[in-house]
């Protein structure tokens, strides 16, 4: 027991530079930084800290009377409209998303395969409107262009996002002059 408690009294200064190595690494580790903030499952937005956007959905031209715009929505819940042509509101506008209605567009997307489709749905057509949508989320930054031959499960998902953005209190920015 005598040559046992020696080195009983010794175990606890040999391992307190084990412990003061792992206490530096604690302290010194970074906290996550807001742009790979887990949210729930979903990663919301790209790898730097800025307020990077997180969903873009966008309604190009025709030969008809289509709806023109773009809408981008970034992590902080900022989210920009730009009214071109046959919209309601017309010129650029600012408004607010919810974080559980982020989450809800790319759990959404996840769930129809988004980052594995092509990058378009496309054919030499030109008097055909585009939808143009991007996520940047849970680690991929994809956008498709959807014209011709869009998948019913995108077509849905489409909509389901102009359903959740386009009611938003959007309101106009003042133009300088």
């Amino acid at each position: 027991m005598r040559t046992f408690l020696p080195f009983l009294t010794l175990l606890p200064i040999a391992l307190l530079p084990a412990a003061c190595k792992n206490n530096q690494k604690a302290a010194g580790a970074a906290a996550p930084s807001p742009a790979t903030e887990q949210v729930g499952v979903t990663t919301l937005g790209g790898p730097t800290a800025a307020d990077s956007l997180v969903f873009m959905l966008q309604r190009t031209h025709c030969f008809g009377r289509c709806p023109v715009y773009k809408i981008e929505v970034f992590r902080s819940g900022h989210a920009t409209y730009d009214g071109v042509l046959n919209v309601e509101r017309l010129g650029q506008h600012r408004g607010r998303v919810s974080l559980d209605v982020l989450n809800e567009l790319v759990q959404r997307a996840d769930s129809i395969g988004f980052s594995q489709m092509p990058d378009a749905y496309d054919a030499d057509v030109t008097d055909l409107p585009s939808s143009i949508v991007r996520v940047v989320a849970n680690g991929y930054d994809k956008q498709v262009k959807a014209r011709v031959g869009t998948p019913q499960r995108l077509r849905l998902f489409v909509e389901h996002a102009e359903s959740l953005l386009l009611p938003l209190d959007w309101q106009p920015v003042e133009q300088d002059h």
